[in-house]
């Protein structure tokens, strides 16, 4: 399980990978969730998001976790020595599925 301690946020993180999978997903995503997916994306970048966010971490790798968006909408979202990645952005199933591969 990753550390979600206050001294883990205390730099910021950059986006590092991913930007693809954020790409190919936002050609059918409507504006609004465009933005609410942006929105989750800062507070990654600013530490705020597990405070903000319902998040799930994953049971395989301490360093990845999902963000729920909205209803059925996650990120996952992988952390490294200061930086973080996208790996999924889609249904909460296909999340899961992704994680059990």
């Amino acid at each position: 399980m990753y550390e979600h301690t206050s001294e883990s946020w205390d730099t910021r993180f950059r986006l590092q990978r991913g930007l693809d999978v954020l790409d190919i997903w936002s050609r059918s995503a409507s504006q609004a969730t465009r933005n609410a997916v942006y929105r989750v994306l800062f507070a990654v970048q600013d530490g705020s998001v597990f405070r903000r966010y319902r998040t799930i971490d994953s049971y395989l790798d301490p360093q990845e976790f999902s963000v729920y968006v909205h209803d059925d909408l996650v990120i996952g979202i992988r952390i490294d020595d200061g930086v973080f990645g996208i790996d999924y952005i889609g249904p909460a199933r296909g999340a899961l599925r992704q994680n059990a591969a």
